[in-house]
């Protein structure tokens, strides 16, 4: 099974095992304040924000970046 090393979503179990849509996940992860979700070691300049924010619109859930 494939999980997300970021948010730690896992493909064929959050979704259709626990019923989590992407979009509710993705939300609760954001309001946790997007923690790095396993013990893989987390890129240098990883953006959890930055990322998200590359999301087709349709997609985009991120909170607005403070500037």
């Amino acid at each position: 099974m494939e999980i997300c090393p970021a948010c730690g979503f896992q493909f064929g179990v959050s979704d259709d095992d626990e019923g989590h849509t992407y979009d509710s996940w993705r939300e609760a992860w954001v309001k946790m304040g997007t923690p790095w979700s396993t013990k893989q070691k987390k890129p240098a300049k990883w953006d959890a924000l930055a990322l998200l924010e590359t999301l087709t619109p349709a997609k985009k859930r991120a909170p607005k970046r403070k500037r």
